[in-house]
């Protein structure tokens, strides 16, 4: 052999005896990663087949709602109603589309009078249960994510605001230039001096009811504001997903001891992208 090619075959073996080896790198995935699900658990409040308060408590809290579809199209929301001095546990779920705000599914998991007429059917538990998979059946069809940033009291004045008087706004986000205003009937949002959404949603508002009757309003004075129950909308809150252009807003109403307010609930709004 000659010097130069020994010399060539030395190196090389040498080389690889000293040298790591390196993996070539994986293959790229071809396709996208899937979307953590959005589920509800299985009902776990129910002990000796009663409803367990503050066990539903609990499980009510930890419900991945509301949440977003990916495309924007969908929110899913669940919500209880306070069920006046009773209280019992309720829950229900509705699927809204964004655009028009359309329900399209308005599932119950549990009745607040469901509470008292089975609180003795060992088998309401397996109910419940079939409910919420249902539900889950429901959910599966869709790609979910979070339901956006909450919203902030831009002018700092909630808590300070006298009882009785509805809170309008604005709430939003500072550093994104977003605010929201509801004076009664007509929403207002901006984002970053960009009007979005400038209309009257009446819909919202609740018709004002006579309590009284017309022997009654005889024998008051000043009848019809004292026979009149009035339940102005207040803002409790909201959340947002500006990359979806998907606006939540939770809608209150005020009331008195003897006009009692009806249940918040969770308006959808459309922002556009």
């Amino acid at each position: 052999m000659r010097p130069v090619a020994a010399l060539a075959i030395a190196t090389l073996l040498a080389a690889c005896g000293t040298s790591p080896v390196t993996a070539p790198p994986p293959a790229a995935p071809t396709t996208a990663p899937a979307a953590p699900r959005w589920r509800i658990e299985r009902p776990t409040f129910f002990a000796a087949g009663a409803i367990d308060f503050d066990a539903f408590g609990r499980w009510s809290r930890e419900v991945p709602l509301p949440a977003i579809s990916e495309d924007g199209a969908l929110v899913a929301i669940g919500s209880a109603s306070e069920d006046g001095a009773r209280g019992n546990p309720n829950y229900v779920v509705r699927l809204v589309e964004v655009e028009g705000g359309r329900e399209v599914l308005k599932a119950t998991l549990l009745d607040a009078e469901e509470v008292d007429e089975h609180v003795d059917d060992p088998g309401f538990e397996g109910v419940v249960t079939e409910r919420v998979d249902r539900v889950n059946d429901v959910l599966a069809k869709h790609r979910w994510t979070g339901a956006g940033v909450p919203l902030d009291d831009l002018a700092g004045v909630r808590a300070e605001q006298d009882f009785g008087t509805p809170f309008v706004g604005p709430i939003g986000l500072r550093d994104a230039g977003f605010e929201v205003t509801l004076h009664e009937p007509r929403l207002r949002v901006r984002h970053e001096g960009r009007v979005l959404v400038d209309r009257d949603y009446p819909a919202w508002s609740v018709p004002a009811e006579d309590v009284c009757g017309a022997a009654d309003r005889e024998s008051i004075p000043d009848a019809e504001e004292a026979c009149v129950c009035h339940n102005p909308v207040t803002l409790r809150g909201g959340r947002v997903d500006l990359d979806r252009g998907v606006l939540l807003l939770d809608i209150g109403y005020l009331g008195t001891d003897i006009c009692w307010e009806p249940d918040s609930w969770t308006a959808v709004v459309a922002l556009g992208k």
